[in-house]
């Protein structure tokens, strides 16, 4: 989860520790998968809206991985993002995204968007750099949120920002050896395929998955003060595959991500 906003720390803590007791309580055999993870994401933003915490200008984004058996379930709210890292015959690594950001710009969420009456824009003028499409009221400098999909962000819903997930099924087959699952302060500078040579790199060197993980997490901050002179909040999850299952795992964090 990587909150966003004046309470942004409170969203992304919340549906942290609300996500897996809400996924339970939807939990139901006679449904399909994709169907209870949906209704328990619908259900934890109903929760998240009728806490004490005010979500007109905060929320949050949130990727989760579900494993049952052989079968992965990702599921993904905003621009955080699930990426499965495999190994290839000839021992190099390859990128899986299991997930896709979810930002203004791709097309199906742009057509809601606009449909929804929201202005699409850069920041100011665009002095960042990146002229990033943020989304804005039709006729008010308000929310300016970067992601088209997110948790709480009540102004933003009046323009077409949903809470709903877009889930994807995946084999965990042999070839996956590990699954990163991070906030954008980790892709904002490195790329999928960058971070996993570099997570398969430190594993097959022999270091440990918490070892991995930080290293993952201290070059994406190392990226942020050269190119920003600031660091995003960044969170990582790095979940290590054997072929009885989950070998290890280990998380790190800077800020106010979950």
């Amino acid at each position: 989860c990587d909150g966003h906003g004046p309470n942004g720390r409170r969203v992304s803590t919340l549906l942290a520790g609300q996500l897996c007791s809400t996924l339970e309580s939807e939990w139901d055999p006679e449904l399909a998968v994709e169907r209870v993870i949906k209704r328990a994401f619908l259900k934890l933003n109903v929760q998240l809206l009728r806490s004490q915490v005010d979500c007109a200008i905060s929320g949050s984004t949130l990727v989760a991985l579900l494993l049952s058996g052989t079968r992965v379930y990702a599921a993904n709210v905003g621009d955080s993002r699930c990426v499965a890292g495999l190994r290839l015959d000839d021992g190099s690594y390859d990128a899986q995204e299991w997930t896709h950001d979810q930002k203004p710009d791709v097309p199906e969420e742009e057509q809601r968007l606009l449909a929804m009456g929201a202005r699409l824009a850069p920041l100011g003028d665009g002095h960042d750099g990146h002229m990033v499409n943020r989304i804005w009221l039709a006729d008010k400098d308000t929310p300016g949120i970067a992601m088209s999909r997110s948790f709480g962000d009540v102004i933003a819903t009046t323009v077409g920002v949903i809470s709903e997930p877009v889930i994807s099924e995946h084999a965990l087959s042999a070839a996956v050896r590990f699954v990163i699952l991070a906030t954008d302060g980790i892709w904002e500078f490195i790329g999928s395929q960058e971070a996993v040579e570099l997570v398969g790199k430190s594993l097959d060197a022999g270091a440990s998955a918490d070892t991995t993980v930080c290293k993952l997490v201290l070059e994406a901050s190392r990226r942020w003060i050269s190119h920003e002179h600031l660091a995003d909040d960044i969170t990582v999850i790095l979940l290590v595959i054997s072929p009885d299952g989950i070998a290890s795992s280990a998380s790190a964090s800077v800020g106010a991500a979950q």
